[in-house]
């Protein structure tokens, strides 16, 4: 499903056990497993553990201050954003853990729950 992040920017990251980007208008996305980082051509690919600081923030540094162009969630759980700059973003499901959160600023929450799929709530209501 396309999900209605395009034309946002990327205007704060956050590093701890998870990577955490915040948009302009206070949506957030926390990933907290393994992700792909990639070149706009493919060429280059880095895997990102967000429990590896160092790496981590260097790795998604570039995504700051980035338009979001596109952003997809199958039904699986996996996660695709691709930004301005060229680079793309993929999260797949997490065998045992949620391996993303997305709040939006209304507050609709959308989790990618252990072993894939996705657990939605509407705006306004709390899990």
């Amino acid at each position: 499903m396309e999900y209605s992040l395009e034309g946002q920017e990327v205007s704060r990251l956050c590093l701890d056990y998870a990577v955490v980007l915040q948009t302009v208008d206070g949506t957030e996305l926390r990933i907290e497993s393994p992700f792909r980082l990639s070149s706009h051509d493919g060429a280059q690919t880095e895997e990102v553990r967000p429990d590896c600081l160092d790496q981590a923030g260097s790795a998604v540094v570039g995504l700051l201050r980035q338009r979001i162009e596109s952003a997809f969630i199958d039904e699986s759980g996996a996660l695709s954003l691709r930004f301005a700059n060229g680079l793309r973003l993929d999260s797949e499901p997490d065998e045992h853990f949620e391996a993303w959160t997305l709040v939006t600023a209304d507050g609709e929450r959308m989790v990618c729950l252990p072993g894939g799929g996705v657990a939605h709530w509407p705006g306004g209501s709390r899990p």
